[in-house]
């Protein structure tokens, strides 16, 4: 392409919400000052905010890994030689920037490892349904604010009474 690689990639991000979105998080995280910083993975947005993050804040950086891009690359590019060995190429030199690695399964934290990730530790995912469970109720504005999401949800789909799935949803949870 015109302006070689490089060039292209800028424009193929600044044409797409990543960019905009990347520079938005950098303004806030500006602003806010936190302590740390979290990035779902992978991303465009990641990528923009490395650097920032590392350089300009200089706070530990914590990634969360959801969606194994390796098996994407197989099984949406498998045409395209070499694509599993690219993304863990991709993987190995954004993750191994951050300070933690969050995955969610102790398979995946081995996968992670076998391929020169460093500093991987699993994510239980879920919720715990010992402290959260729907018998301790919840704060009147929080279901206030229910009914009316599901009341709003209701009449946009033009589906059912919002209260009565409501009543029969609370109901369930309480058994």
């Amino acid at each position: 392409p015109r302006g070689g690689w490089r060039s292209w990639g800028r424009r193929l991000l600044m044409g797409t919400n990543a960019w905009n979105e990347a520079s938005l998080a950098k303004r806030v995280l500006a602003d806010t000052k936190p302590d740390l910083v979290h990035i779902t993975s992978p991303g465009f947005v990641m990528l923009g905010l490395l650097k920032f993050v590392q350089e300009d804040l200089d706070v530990p950086l914590v990634f969360s890994y959801h969606t194994h891009l390796p098996l994407y690359g197989r099984n949406y590019m498998g045409w395209l030689p070499g694509v599993e060995e690219i993304c863990w190429w991709a993987l190995r030199s954004t993750h191994n920037r951050a300070d933690l690695t969050l995955v969610t399964s102790p398979p995946m934290k081995a996968e992670f490892e076998e391929h020169g990730i460093e500093r991987v530790e699993v994510w239980n995912k879920g919720i715990d349904t010992v402290v959260f469970h729907p018998k301790y109720g919840a704060k009147p504005w929080f279901l206030e604010a229910r009914k009316t999401a599901a009341r709003d949800a209701a009449k946009a789909d033009g589906v059912g009474d919002a209260d009565a799935t409501l009543a029969a949803t609370d109901a369930a949870a309480r058994e």
